[in-house]
């Protein structure tokens, strides 16, 4: 009991064996990374050592290294998405898709690299990057055809909306760019909603102020209620596939 409130807690372990040659520092590592790799299979669990838990776990360092060098020197690019009107058959706008070309895997999708970016703290300065970026490009698209009127969806994350001054990061991609913001379309998945409510309602207000639209992704997998379609300020949804 904590304060007066009850806490639930619960534990990762790592187990490690030890054979005669093996020295207490090398023992400590090996179940330092048996505990990670029970964290990140779901957390309160046990996991004993396997000798390919250290590859993975050296590969899985320098994949975050990787990562960190591509969003800091310009290594990543978007892919842009059209979306059409089915009533007019007209492209509407288009959702900004990030991609890696790694120096060595070759091409990567999102499902290969945001994960690591989620866990590390590093989508903050993605997520930023592809912002900003994707505000520009529909600058110069927009310049280059003044008579088509495209919006950009661009997705963020939880981590986001809580680690980063959301508000202050779009008001200045905004403003570098020289897009309008009715012309933004920023994205969260449904899980984000159901997580700490009242913290995320009033940051979605404030961005909805700046005159942007928001957009639920995936909607119906986080099997929330449509009672949040009417507490938060939402302009449109996507339908999950499944």
């Amino acid at each position: 009991v904590l304060g007066g409130n009850e806490v639930a807690m619960s534990l990762s372990i790592g187990v490690a064996t030890a054979q005669e040659e093996d020295v207490a520092d090398e023992l400590l590592r090996n179940a330092d990374m048996a505990m990670y790799s029970a964290k990140r299979r779901g957390k309160g669990r046990a996991e004993t050592f396997e000798a390919h838990m250290y590859v993975d776990v050296r590969q899985r360092l320098e994949l975050e290294a990787a990562l960190r060098h591509a969003i800091e020197h310009g290594g990543l690019d978007l892919v842009y998405q059209p979306i059409y009107s089915l009533r007019t058959g007209i492209m509407e706008g288009v959702e900004a898709l990030v991609r890696w070309e790694h120096p060595r895997f070759g091409a990567l999708l999102p499902a290969h690299f945001i994960p690591l970016a989620e866990e590390t703290g590093l989508i903050v300065e993605l997520g930023d990057w592809v912002l900003r970026e994707s505000c520009r490009q529909l600058n110069r698209w927009r310049q280059a055809r003044p008579g088509i009127a495209l919006t950009m969806a661009v997705n963020i994350s939880g981590r986001q909306l809580h680690e980063l001054d959301i508000v202050r990061e779009t008001r200045e991609a905004l403003a570098e760019s020289g897009v309008d913001a009715s012309a933004v379309v920023l994205e969260i998945t449904e899980s984000v909603l159901m997580q700490e409510k009242g913290s995320v309602l009033e940051r979605l207000t404030e961005l909805k102020a700046l005159g942007i639209k928001l957009a639920i992704d995936d909607f119906g997998t986080g099997y929330s209620s449509l009672s949040y379609l009417q507490r938060f300020p939402i302009d449109m949804i996507k339908i999950a596939r499944p």
